[in-house]
Parts: C-alpha cells; structure tokens; sequence
C-alpha cells in the first residue's frame, strides 16, 4: 500500500531507529482506539507516527489520514479542517461534528491528529465524538500534551538513543550536506559527543548535521556547550516554527499559560535532574504559592517542558531538557529574578548537604549523601554561584560535601575546594572543615602538601577551642600519613585520635580511628593480627552506625588481612561483602584488587581483568593513585598473575577490565567471588603460591617475612603447609614444583 494511497508524506530522508518505540506503538494502536503521542518540541513525534501508520496501514481497511493542524489558526477552524482534510461534504457548518460522526460510522480508519498542542481543546472534542460514535476508527494524534480524554493512551516519545540512533542519523545527513564527511574512530566518539549535547532529539540533529559543510565536529562541539544557537535550517516544506530549535521552543512556551511560564523560567536555575522539594524551596514565591506548586509542576510535565524520572531510592526526580532550560534562562534575564533564585537555589543545597553531614555525624551514616549523589550538578552550580557572590558560604558547602567527594568525585573536589579556600581566607570552622576535607584528597598526591593543609586546620580549631575538631584532625592526619606509606607517623595520630574520640564518647569518630588504625597496623610487620582485631572491632562499631563508607572500608582491609593469614573463604567473604554494600571512593577498588589476588591461585586470567578494572575504578573514581602500600601489593599481584599466563593473553585481559564502568567492574568482582567461591586450586592457596615463588626466587624465611609483613612463623607454617598438601620434603622440592607448575600452566 503506497503513502500516496494512505495520505502518508514521502520523506526524503531515512528514519533511524525506534525499533522499541515502533513495536510499543503497533501494540497500543491495537488495543486502545486513541493514542497520543506527546513529548518536547524536536522530539520527532510526527515523523514516528508516520513510521508506526506505514507498518501497520494494513490493518485498516479504509487506509490512514493524515490532519495536520499546524496552519489551523484557531479552534473554531479545527473542525472545518478535518472535514476537508478527509473530504467531506459540509451540508451545515453549525452541525459539522454530527455530520463528521455520521460520515465515519462505518468506515475502518486511522486518522494521525497531527501538532494538535495550540487547538488542543478543540482536537480532543473532535477525538472525542468520533471514538464514541465510529467503532472502527482509531485516532493516534501528536501533541505537546495529552487531550486528557478517558480512554487515552499517552506514549511520551524519548530522544534518540545515542550511539545506537542518533549517532547514525548525524552521520548520514551530515554526509547529505557534505559528500567529504568521513568519521574516523576519534571523529566518531566526537559526533557521540555533539549528538549527546543535542540530548538526541531529531530536529536538534537535523539542525547541526549540516553545518559539517563549513566546520568540523570538534569544532562544533565547543561551540554547542557554549550555548551556540542553531542556524535556521532553509527547508521550505517546513513551517517557520520548526526551522529552528529557538522557533520550536518559543511556540511551546508562548502555548503556557502566565503560571506555567513564571515556573518554567523559574525552574531553568537547576541544572540536571532536582526534586519536588527542591523546586518548591527555589521557585515556590510569590505571585506563586507553595499550594499550587504541585498542578503547576503537573502542567508543566503534561505539556512536555519538564520530564520525570525515579531515583534508584524511589524518588520522583524533575528534569528539563537542556536546550529548553537555555531558552528559559534567556526568558528569566529579561526580568530581574535570577540573582534571587540562584540564592534560594545555594540555600537549599547548602541546607541538603549540612543536614547529611549532621546525620552523618551523629550516626555514621552516608544515606542522606547517597541520595545527594543525584545532585552533583546542582552542587557544582551552587559552588559556581557562590565562587562569585558568598565565597564563606561556598566554603561551608564544598566542606560539607567531603563524603560527596569521596564517593566518586575525589579530583573535583579537590578543585573546587582550592578555589573557595582561596576566595575566604578567613580562619573560621568552615575554613578548617574545608582544609581538613582538601588534605585528605592532597594526601593522595602529595604527603607533605596534605600534612602542612592539615596542620593549619588543627591550628584553626586549636584557637577555636574545639576538641572533637581537634581529634578528627589528628584522625585526618593518620589517615593521610598511611596513604603516602608513613606508618609509624600514622599509627601515632591515629592512637591520639582514638584516645581523644574515647574520651569524648563520639562514636563516629571511635570507629573511624579504630578501623584506621587497625589498616596501619595490619601492613606493620608482625602486628597483622592486632590490626585484623581492631578492624573487626572498627567494623561492628559501623555496623551500628550505618556508615556506608566504614563498613565497606574496613571489609576491603579485612579481606587483604584475611588473604595475608591465608584464610581464603573468610577473605572471600569479606571483599564480597564489602562489593555488596556499593560504589564507594577508595574502597570499590582496593576490594576488586582482593578479590583479584584470590583468583590468581585458579584462573591467572580472571585475576588480570580484575586487576585491571580496579585501575579502571580509580581513573573513573578520581583519586590519582592508591595508597603506597595498597599500590605496592597491586603491583605484586599484578606480576604474579602475568607469570603464570602467555603475556598477549594476560594484557588483553587485563585491558578488558581496565575499560568496564564501575558498576561492570564491581560485578564482575562479584561473579569472580561467586564462581571461586566453588573451586579451590589444584595445589595451594594464594598466599602459599606467593610463598612458594619467593622460596623458588632463594630468599628466607626471614627475609619472606618481611617482603610480606608477616612473622617468621607465619611464613614457616606456609611452607610446611604447602609441603605436606604436595607431599613434598624440602624448599629445594617446592621450588622444582613452581617451575613445573608454571611451565604447565594452560594460556
């Protein structure tokens, strides 16, 4: 059946995509008698309805019709249009409804309802009395919005997928407007990039392609996320309104009633994704009401200005399209609110961010930082406001986001704290928790740049005369001494830290030095067991608090203890557990990196991807490298794995892990746990196997005690372990035995 039989347009284009969108729609059109597809201005709702109307024209035996009602100029003109449109003869014009319904009572028809936004009231009575009075017509009409008619099916229409979608439709029209456009692998990922600032919306896309005629896509790209405006494309068949992307968007918001324009220049202050709470501490002031704030927000939504999705903690989070927000930034400037919205929006995430600093210092708990995690754009626009405007007040919110920065944003945080410290010299609390929080992402950089930051914050709170400041300053001080490898520095403050935190009864503060502390002592040679003790104890303290971070950290460093005493089950069962309780900076990888030396022992291979994904994690997480002493036992893990594979296969695998996301990495740390939970080596242990080696290399007892910071007896009781499971006699033996071993290792 041909588009000239159906009333269907012949594009001239290809269509891209919509695979899923293309099925869902079949199935809906044969269940339901209406369906709206809505969604933003750009969104390509009228080409995807065409598409759907092609595929499934046979199912309609009187064919399609096609309504376009974007040169309708009012309602009154909507029912004429449709008569004409579908070529009926009008006896009365004051009767053309009835006459309409009478003329499509026994016809099977479809009839596309096409940019219905600005006669919407109109468009709906119309769809209304004709799926009451015919039977087998179906009508599937386009809108910003719903027609809010019972019956509806509304289908919001999402942006072009990425890579899959968007991308190929750039290229291809692209290559239209320039028959020289080649996209090598570097240009490709550019293209994703453009294609991503576009936010994968098809008018956006056929708007950018062609300017590929006079300019590359790097240099495009720059100049997008500097908020170029699109050139008009010089289309012809297409109305003024959707020549640019500036005409799209105007003709949506000029649709808005007063009310709904006033929030939606309001809400263009946020920045990504923001919550009901959120929109209603910024933008809920007169003329509008706190009470209204919910139907506004509804109204927005329905009109397609504002999307919705949920957090992974069930929270409804709001979100306007970026090349919508730019437009009602341009909207919000033509008056005089701006430099009080961008104030209530700083208040409110400095209040978000202080209370989950308090929950977390009262409790331990990282909860309220986990949903904030959802609002890193928001803090980064607060911070950008404050830089300029109330750089104290900046300073209180990048301290209070030290947990924020932990769990991911290690590097940025360090940046954004240098900048306010530098803005707000004075020597105030909120300078010392800003010092304290930098020292610690310094630490792992540089010992002495941290050390010195650390000391002027405890000099701060020394004057101020706050104790508790002062002992989680010496606990910020342990920690960043074990991270460049000063143990015997660490293991002194942090006992001070821990003496003052008893003292003073402040729980948090207890368990933290104590997980710390028992970290230092466990990589002192012949003190393993006390550290694993107070790790243990640090850990039931977490517990009890709900400390995120606390109970992930000391699972990771119970793990590696438990891997140095050779007890492979329970450090198996720590490391997954600490996988388990999520994304933690610092942490995630350091327990990939155990697990991974567990699966040296069984699968060489298995141990390198892991390997290589805990590097990924810490590139992708922010910190610039491990601990020292963490760094030195990657390394040697790392050099244990690649003995015992062919070298090709061993780098291919480690490169594998080194390109996963963190979530990939941390579950395929969880599957390797899983399936070596229900292997065991052929012959020895992991930690026998490292023994083993440097019995093999000539080295001592003595001296393999101290490479492996364990005691003299520990190691002997490997050795003889490692004997009698071979039944071997001598060290000579053992050695002669690693050699085959390795030699017959499968690559």
């Amino acid at each position: 059946m041909n588009r000239e039989r159906l009333s269907l347009p012949d594009f001239r284009t290809s269509f891209h995509g919509r695979t899923a969108e293309i099925a869902e729609l079949q199935q809906c059109l044969r269940r339901a008698r209406l369906v709206t597809l809505v969604g933003a201005g750009g969104a390509g709702k009228t080409r995807l309805a065409i598409e759907v109307a092609a595929r499934i024209a046979a199912d309609f035996r009187d064919g399609i019709r096609l309504l376009d009602f974007t040169a309708v100029p009012g309602p009154n003109k909507v029912p004429p249009a449709i008569a004409a449109g579908l070529g009926l003869q009008v006896a009365r014009p004051d009767a053309i409804l009835a006459q309409l319904a009478d003329a499509l009572a026994t016809r099977h028809l479809l009839v596309i309802l096409d940019n219905c936004e600005h006669v919407l009231d109109a468009v709906a009575e119309v769809a209304n009395v004709v799926t009451r009075e015919c039977p087998a017509v179906t009508v599937m009409a386009t809108s910003r919005q719903p027609l809010a008619l019972r019956g509806e099916v509304t289908y919001s229409v999402p942006p072009l997928a990425i890579e899959t979608e968007a991308v190929p439709m750039f290229i291809e029209r692209a290559t239209a407007a320039n028959r020289l456009f080649r996209v090598d692998p570097k240009e490709y990922g550019v293209v994703a990039s453009v294609c991503r600032r576009l936010e994968g919306l098809p008018l956006a896309i056929e708007l950018a392609a062609p300017l590929m005629r006079v300019m590359s896509a790097e240099e495009l790209l720059p100049r997008l996320e500097e908020g170029l405006a699109l050139p008009a494309a010089d289309w012809h068949d297409l109305p003024s309104r959707q020549r640019t992307m500036r005409a799209t968007v105007d003709w949506s918001y000029r649709l808005l009633p007063e009310p709904l324009q006033h929030l939606f220049r309001r809400l263009a202050v946020f920045t990504g994704s923001f919550t009901f709470d959120a929109a209603l501490a910024v933008a809920a002031w007169v003329p509008l009401q706190a009470e209204s704030l919910v139907e506004l927000l509804a109204g927005l939504c329905d009109a397609s200005m504002v999307s919705t999705n949920q957090s992974p903690s069930g929270v409804t989070r709001y979100r306007i399209l970026e090349v919508l927000r730019e437009y009602g930034l341009e909207q919000l400037r033509l008056g005089d609110e701006e430099p009080h919205l961008r104030r209530l929006h700083f208040d409110h995430y400095l209040r978000q961010a202080e209370l989950a600093q308090e929950q977390r210092a009262s409790t331990g708990s990282d909860t309220g930082f986990v949903e904030l995690a959802m609002d890193g754009d928001q803090m980064r626009a607060a911070l950008k406001w404050a830089l300029e405007n109330d750089p104290e007040r900046g300073l209180r919110l990048a301290g209070a986001l030290d947990p924020f920065w932990m769990m991911g944003a290690v590097s940025e945080g360090r940046d954004w704290i240098h900048l306010v410290l530098a803005r707000a010299p004075g020597r105030t609390h909120h300078r010392a928790d800003a010092l304290l929080s930098v020292a610690l992402i310094a630490a792992q950089a540089s010992w002495p740049e941290s050390r010195t930051q650390i000391e002027e914050g405890l000099s701060i709170l020394s004057e101020l005369g706050d104790e508790r400041g002062q002992a989680m300053a010496l606990l910020t001080l342990g920690m960043a001494a074990w991270y460049s490898g000063a143990l015997e520095v660490a293991q002194r403050h942090l006992a001070a830290a821990l003496e003052r935190h008893l003292r003073d009864g402040y729980a948090f503060g207890i368990a933290r030095a104590r997980i710390h502390l028992g970290t230092v002592l466990a990589h002192r040679p012949g003190r393993l067991e006390e550290g694993t003790d107070l790790l243990v104890h640090g850990l039931a303290e977490a517990r009890e608090l709900r400390d995120r971070w606390g109970i992930a950290y000391a699972l990771a460093l119970l793990g590696l203890a438990d891997y140095d005493l050779d007890r492979p089950a329970a450090a198996r069962m720590n490391l997954r557990a600490a996988l388990e309780v999520g994304p933690q900076a610092g942490v995630t990888a350091t327990a990939v990196l155990g697990l991974g030396q567990l699966a040296i022992a069984n699968s060489p291979r298995r141990a390198l991807r892991l390997f290589g994904a805990a590097y990924g994690i810490r590139d992708q997480t922010g910190p610039p490298r491990f601990p020292l002493l963490i760094e030195r036992r990657l390394e040697d893990a790392l050099h244990a794995a690649r003995r015992r594979i062919n070298p090709r296969a061993g780098q291919l695998a480690f490169e594998e892990g080194r390109r996963m996301n963190v979530e990939e990495a941390m579950a395929c740390g969880l599957e390797v746990a899983a399936a070596d939970a229900g292997e065991t080596s052929a012959y020895l242990t992991g930690r026998q196997l490292e023994v083993a080696e440097l019995v093999a290399g000539g080295l001592s007892n003595k001296e393999i005690a101290g490479q492996l910071r364990v005691s003299v007896r520990t190691v002997e009781k490997h050795v003889d372990d490692s004997l009698r499971r071979l039944t071997l006699h001598s060290r000579a033996q053992l050695a002669a035995w690693l050699r085959d071993a390795i030699e017959g290792t499968p690559t």
